[in-house]
């Protein structure tokens, strides 16, 4: 028998890195020995489900696995077996005894049955034993899932090694430990939360939060184990590098730009004025059986923002970076009803999609990472803040529960949308009250229409919150001058002075207003324009709130119109009737 290549292929199933690290198996030779005075140490470098790198259990450590770490996850490593040299015959094989009582009690209790081998009465555990049962235990579901069983034990053992949490590369190690079989767990990794630039799926903001998804099921790591590079068979490793995955879950969120399909992070609106948004969980594929239970999208608004209605929720493969609603448009559309529902009614500022049973099978059913796209209309209300670069915001989170874990939540990014304040402050009149605007969007040509908070201060109308027997098309100053619009976009809008205080002339001619967002990211106006008559005048910006002042001259011939002009008609008359009278009696005395 060709000794080097037996235990080639005999350990070549060591350790299965992707959930799953498995023991020495029970192997045969005339000379291996192991140096039982060494210690051991084990090193886990924790690296994302979907970063590239395929390890393949060899236990050795890859300097090609870079900038993939995932930092803030806590192992723990309980030993729970000896690795002995047993002969049997000609023979000696290598097998694991004294196997941790609690361990195997805890996978009974679960009805789970651990193999055994028996060499002259003795008791052993092969590699294939212990790594049937423990996926066995992995895959167990119920009201506390296997996994959530295991790590729970290995987190509340008091032997259990507690290693350091992962660095910046992911990378933890323990030293000096005596040799043996390990069960790891990952017992903590509530502390991983990656910002934009460790997850590429919003570029553009800096709030885009990832976490584990899927956390790696407990596994069986053997020290020390075979050297499996080239044909070091006879050789030991003392010192093992191990590299478990996760999935990882995000929820971002885009803003569909107003008058295009991009997607963008900020943006500004009118109140009034729905526009869509989308947001973009994560589906990772289904792994090792752990099916979902429960899948739930919800978005919560501030105040002035509110839901008004889901067009669409989609499904299909995971979209890295999208930059446009239409990279979503191969995905599959799903039925509301069927797949899903909608908790939530117009004018709520929190509402869900929750995933029904048909919903939850079609996520099981994937065989790639995956992702949901829900499509739904928001609006700006009248209780949006307003000029001085307020962000109005909503929080979206992804709530989820699959056979082996416990419910878990993720939050996403907040866009930020943006609306804008004119002052514009009358002059040269007692009572401005008298004067009136009409106001005309130029983008759609339609007149824009208000509702009077108080003297002075309107807002644009909106449709869900405003009684529409308040709506008016006309506006006025306060009796000071100062008339203030709450809620404006990016537009430009026309003023027409419909009337003006008795005894002044209307304004010649309409004057434009032009407000510049260019999609800001701090709600603040890039640039505003006063102009009548091709020619432009003064226009100031504070933030998010643009000023100027309009005035009105005195008229140089009485200008009264109605029964004034009657009058006027009536006294210029009276006064040419006297003047004739006049003249005829001059004629008189003269002919005397």
């Amino acid at each position: 028998m060709n000794y080097k290549k037996l235990m080639c292929s005999t350990i070549a199933g060591i350790m299965v890195m992707t959930m799953l690290a498995a023991p020495a198996a029970a192997v045969t030779t005339t000379d291996y020995t192991i140096d039982t005075t060494k210690k051991t140490s084990l090193t886990l470098v924790k690296i994302k489900e979907n970063d590239g790198h395929v390890k393949d259990g060899n236990g050795l450590a890859d300097s090609t696995v870079t900038n993939v770490g995932m930092q803030g996850i806590q192992f723990g490593a309980l030993k729970i077996a000896d690795l002995v040299s047993v002969t049997g015959g000609n023979q000696i094989g290598f097998y694991f005894d004294n196997v941790d009582r609690g361990y195997l009690d805890l996978l009974s209790a679960a009805g789970v049955t651990t193999a055994q081998t028996t060499i002259d009465s003795h008791t052993y555990y092969t590699t294939e034993d212990l790594s049937a049962s423990i996926k066995a235990m992995n895959l167990k579901a119920g009201s506390t899932p296997g996994e959530v069983q295991l790590n729970n034990y290995v987190r509340n053992n008091p032997s259990t090694k507690r290693m350091p949490a992962t660095d910046s590369a992911g990378k933890t190690t323990l030293t000096g430990l005596d040799q043996g079989l390990y069960l790891v767990s990952e017992i903590d990794y509530s502390a991983y939360v990656a910002q934009a630039g460790r997850d590429t799926d919003v570029n553009t903001d800096p709030g885009t939060k990832e976490v584990v998804y899927n956390p790696t099921s407990p596994f069986l790591v053997s020290l020390p184990m075979t050297d499996q590079s080239s044909d070091a068979a006879s050789k030991w490793m003392y010192d093992v590098t191990v590299y478990p995955k996760n999935q990882t879950a995000t929820i971002p969120k885009f803003i569909v730009q107003e008058g295009s399909t991009t997607l963008v992070q900020s943006d500004d609106r009118e109140i009034g004025e729905p526009f869509e948004q989308v947001l973009t969980p994560s589906a990772p594929v289904v792994i090792e059986g752990n099916k979902y239970e429960k899948y739930v999208v919800t978005d919560t608004m501030v105040k002035g923002l509110a839901f008004v209605k889901v067009n669409q929720v989609k499904l299909g493969a995971k979209v890295v970076n999208p930059k446009d609603k239409n990279d979503f448009s191969s995905f599959e559309t799903l039925t509301e009803g069927t797949d899903y529902r909608v908790n939530g009614t117009a004018g709520d500022r929190t509402f869900s999609v929750e995933f029904l049973a048909a919903g939850l099978a079609k996520l099981n059913a994937r065989t790639v990472n995956s992702q949901v796209a829900v499509f739904f209309d928001s609006v700006l209300t009248k209780d949006a803040q307003d000029g001085d670069a307020s962000a109005m915001t909503n929080k979206p989170t992804l709530t989820w529960k699959n056979q082996a874990t416990e419910e878990m939540q993720v939050e996403g990014n907040e866009p930020r949308v943006y609306t804008y304040r004119l002052n514009v402050e009358k002059k040269g009149v007692t009572d401005a009250t008298k004067v009136s605007f009409g106001v005309v969007r130029m983008s759609d040509n339609q007149a824009v229409s208000f509702v009077e908070e108080s003297s002075g201060l309107y807002h644009l109308f909106d449709n869900d919150k405003d009684n529409p027997s308040a709506k008016t098309e006309v506006i006025h100053p306060s009796r000071d001058g100062h008339l203030t619009i709450r809620g404006l976009d990016d537009e430009t809008y026309e003023f027409t002075e419909k009337s003006t205080e008795n005894g002044h002339e209307l304004l010649k001619s309409k004057f434009q207003v032009k407000l510049v967002g260019n999609d800001p990211v701090d709600g603040n106006l890039e640039a505003a324009t006063l102009s009548t008559d091709g020619k432009e005048a003064d226009i100031t910006i504070n933030k998010g709130t643009a000023s100027f002042s309009a005035e009105n001259f005195a008229s140089i011939v009485l200008r009264t119109g109605g029964a004034g002009t009657v009058a006027v008609y009536i006294g210029a008359a009276c006064a040419f009737a006297a003047s004739i009278a006049a003249y005829l009696m001059m004629r008189r005395k003269r002919r005397a």
